[in-house]
């Protein structure tokens, strides 16, 4: 019997600041590994009957459940091709070290889904012991699927043991979002169900004015404006903390190192890329520190912001222009999310946040709409194509150069860079068009999504066939 059914239509905004308000929001640790450990929480507690608050705020009050490690029977995990790239080889934070969607699977079993994306802030030592009793004694299994009407598909099933020594199953489904709940069931009795409408958008609806949207920087409230300063902060600790300690690939310190040395000169460009790399050092190396997302990725938040904020420390602006310009690199990193998806075959840190740092670097700089428009277009010619190949520390480098190149993008429009109708290529000089483009190439890109995904299975399979072939060394030295 289906206990709560409702229908869920896309969200619409009534205004700027609405959208600004809403989706910057804090993040820990990689988003994409923590749908996986949310997915699974979510899934554990319903196996018990337990309905988070945020899912449904009608729900009977119930204690978060706690499961002890050798009562987890079995795990399956369905999910699409993008989510599992994206996921396989994360860094898991708090998590001494771990990494990938197994074990994130297998924490999230002890971990509260109330905290929605955020539930790696309450990992323990306790939890990583009963996480590694999981992986070495419970069945875990994995299969993607294809799903070419969403963007997002994530399906797990929990089998569990009860006080009395029952099987008990509970299993989550979520779509489109990281936190698009579709239904939560438990033993096969259906919990909760949503009816959601799919998400892609039409190239119809596409509609990118940047004159409007710079009429739209002069209304903004004073709560963006706080949440705006608070980015600044946030993301300002997180590249500080990676200048000092190289998490990760450490990509960002050693930017700055060769900036020291003289490779690379001081300037407003390499600055940018060099914090940029930090932070994400800092989130794709699993350490403790969030940073402020866009777009409900941390990532993209890096992205979308420190770039400008480099030129900002390079080339002194009133304050008041800083925060407009990371509202406006927010918002149209927020809009080309909602074109393309949240997961997609480009990756979004370049194609979308680097968009935005390219025309939030050339408002700063007081470009006229103009030249703003054509920041982007000088943007999307040089990096359309960079393909996302799944979160993990190497992403660094690809937001050190998409910052690199955002400012390159926003000096050569400055400089008086403007295309002609005639230029050739997929770029040309009317942005709305570009824009079009890019969004049609990206979806016919997604069949690439199972080649990556191919590879990476091929890696796995070589190296569980390295690990067994050691083991079976040492057990024969161990007999001899």
């Amino acid at each position: 019997m289906i206990t709560d059914v409702k229908k869920v239509e896309r969200k619409k905004y009534n205004d700027f600041n609405e959208i600004l308000l809403e989706n910057i929001q804090p993040y820990l640790g990689c988003t994409d590994i923590s749908i996986i450990a949310l997915g699974t929480a979510l899934a554990a507690q319903a196996a018990h009957g337990i309905i988070p608050k945020w899912i449904k705020s009608s729900s009977e009050e119930k204690s978060f459940r706690e499961i002890k490690p050798e009562n987890v029977v079995s795990i399956s995990l369905q999910m699409n091709e993008a989510l599992y790239k994206s996921s396989h080889a994360t860094s898991i934070p708090n998590a001494q070290g771990s990494n990938g969607f197994l074990k994130s699977a297998a924490l999230g079993v002890f971990l509260n889904p109330e905290e929605k994306l955020n539930l790696f802030t309450e990992i323990e030592d306790k939890h990583i012991e009963q996480m590694l009793e999981v992986v070495e004694n419970a069945e875990i299994n994995v299969e993607t699927i294809d799903v070419p009407s969403c963007n997002m598909y994530l399906r797990i099933k929990i089998s569990i043991r009860d006080d009395n020594g029952e099987n008990i199953t509970g299993e989550s489904w979520l779509m489109n979002s990281y936190t698009g709940v579709v239904s939560l069931s438990r033993n096969g009795e259906t919990l909760f169900y949503v009816l959601a409408d799919a998400p892609q958008i039409a190239i119809d609806d596409i509609d990118f004015d940047i004159p409007q949207i710079i009429d739209s920087l002069e209304n903004l409230s004073d709560d963006v404006y706080e949440k705006l300063e608070e980015t600044i902060q946030i993301n300002t600790q997180a590249y500080q903390h990676g200048l000092k300690y190289e998490p990760g690939l450490g990509i960002g310190a050693k930017y700055h190192r060769m900036i020291q040395k003289g490779l690379l000169g001081d300037d407003a460009s390499n600055q940018a890329a060099a914090i940029t790399a930090a932070a994400e050092d800092v989130r794709m190396g699993g350490e403790d520190i969030p940073v402020m997302g866009i777009a409900s990725s941390g990532s993209h938040g890096i992205a979308a912001s420190l770039p400008i904020i480099a030129v900002a420390e390079k080339i002194s602006r009133n304050r008041k222009r800083l925060l407009k310009s990371l509202a406006l690199s927010f918002w149209i990193t927020q809009k080309i999310s909602g074109m393309i998806g949240f997961l997609s075959v480009p990756c979004g840190c370049v194609i979308k946040s680097g968009i935005g740092a390219a025309a939030g670097i050339a408002y700063y700089l007081g470009g006229t709409p103009l030249q703003i428009e054509q920041s982007i277009n000088n943007f999307i010619i040089s990096m359309a194509g960079v393909i996302c190949d799944g979160g993990k520390t190497t992403c660094s480098i690809k937001l050190a150069n998409a910052a690199s190149c955002a400012s390159h993008s926003a000096f050569l429009a400055l400089e008086g860079v403007k295309l002609s109708k005639d230029v050739g290529g997929i770029v040309r000089d009317n942005l709305q068009k570009n824009i079009e483009n890019m969004v049609q190439i990206t979806n016919g890109m997604q069949d690439l999504d199972k080649v990556i995904v191919g590879i990476l299975k091929d890696y796995q399979n070589e190296e569980e066939k390295t690990l067994s072939s050691e083991t079976s060394k040492n057990r024969g030295e161990t007999n001899d």
